[in-house]
């Protein structure tokens, strides 16, 4: 899969499915209201840390073998009923993935996806690292 497909699936998915959880999460008091401890700093030009854009990217390619897997899936749904659960049941898979991947949130994930789409700097350091694994695989 490319970065640019991995990216994409990786913003629609924040934008649809995380985003509303970021500030649920907040509120349950999983995160605070203060800067996350990984150090995220926002502006024009992101600063993600190296560990934390590692966490990213590893999140990321997890979502999105998730959206791989239900795409099908909904395309094979009879009913839109059928199609809300089958996403329903998707955007629940994909945040577990992301709270499942070590070293970072939602909200940070939520974040660095939206960033990354206007960031070119941060953009680019996503596709150095997603570069970098598949020429270890």
């Amino acid at each position: 899969m490319t970065f640019g497909r991995i990216l994409a699936t990786t913003t629609a998915t924040a934008a649809l499915a995380l985003a509303p959880l970021a500030p649920a999460v907040a509120q349950d008091g999983s995160a605070t209201g203060s800067a996350p401890e990984s150090g995220v700093q926002g502006g024009a030009d992101m600063a993600v840390p190296d560990a934390l854009l590692d966490s990213f990217v590893t999140a990321a390619l997890s979502v999105s073998s998730v959206a791989e897997d239900y795409q099908g899936r909904m395309q094979a749904a009879e009913t839109d009923a059928a199609r809300q659960d089958l996403a329903t049941e998707a955007r629940q898979e994909m945040i577990s993935a992301v709270e499942g991947t070590d070293g970072i949130t939602v909200e940070e994930y939520v974040t660095i996806a939206e960033a990354a789409q206007t960031d070119e700097s941060l953009a680019l350091r996503l596709q150095a690292e997603v570069d970098r694994r598949s020429g270890a695989e």
